[in-house]
């Protein structure tokens, strides 16, 4: 059911357009409309369902390639926040790298480092509080228009990430670079990371060189299941 809601708290008219399912709407309950655009709200979904890929891809490597090389690792390490299995996990591929795969140090190093910067922007727009902001807009016929924005806390800190389009397509796209350069890495090393499906990991320059054609190539996945010294297998 396609609905139209309009309303004057303070004066100003709200016009929200959405869909509910006549299944789930019940006689005296009260339904909380969040008047967000629909392409907002999947570029959120797509944020968080892409970290959540690349943190269980990290996981992996921790857990297989820490046991193939005799890696202390913490009892409790999957229980760790992502801040304190980024360390572990900067440590272990430094010194797996660097006595294994010496050119691939510096990626893994990079993807450590971005990712500390992308997982706070994650979490913010994945639990922060979300405000609405009526701001000035000749264009408008209200002369207002509507933006959104996460609040949150990161450091002892009050931090926001705003839910614009661009500024979620950017920090969608950078935590499927994460994700991307990880694996494309393992590749290289020879490993894989088997999650009862196959990874679709696609050089950006297939897409700049061919973006309308539609079909591209992904990189190729090693018929081996580990890299040597360490299964990446999860």
């Amino acid at each position: 059911m396609k609905k139209k809601i309009e309303t004057s708290p303070d004066g100003s008219s709200i016009s929200v357009g959405g869909t509910l399912d006549l299944r789930y709407l019940r006689a005296g309950e009260h339904t909380l409309i969040l008047p967000v655009p629909k392409e907002i709200i999947e570029l959120v979904g797509f944020v968080v369902m892409q970290w959540g890929a690349f943190e269980q891809r990290v996981d992996a490597l921790i857990a297989h390639v820490g046991h193939g090389m005799s890696f202390p690792l913490p009892d409790n390490w999957r229980r760790l926040s992502f801040k304190k299995r980024r360390k572990i996990f900067k440590t272990l591929m430094a010194k797996y790298t660097a006595q294994m795969f010496p050119n691939e140090s510096r990626v893994f190093a990079d993807i450590s480092l971005q990712a500390a910067d992308l997982y706070w922007r994650r979490n913010v727009v994945a639990h922060g509080y979300m405000d609405l902001r009526a701001v000035p807009d000749a264009a408008s016929p209200t002369g207002h228009r509507a933006t959104f924005h996460a609040r949150g806390t990161q450091n002892g800190h009050d931090v926001e990430v705003s839910l614009d389009f661009d500024s979620l397509q950017k920090l969608r796209h950078d935590i499927a670079h994460l994700g991307g350069n990880l694996m494309a890495a393992t590749y290289r090393m020879g490993g894989r990371v088997e999650n009862g499906q196959q990874d679709l990991v696609v050089a950006d320059i297939e897409f700049l060189s061919d973006a309308q054609h539609g079909s591209f190539q992904t990189v190729p996945i090693p018929n081996k299941s580990e890299p040597q010294g360490g299964s990446s297998r999860g």
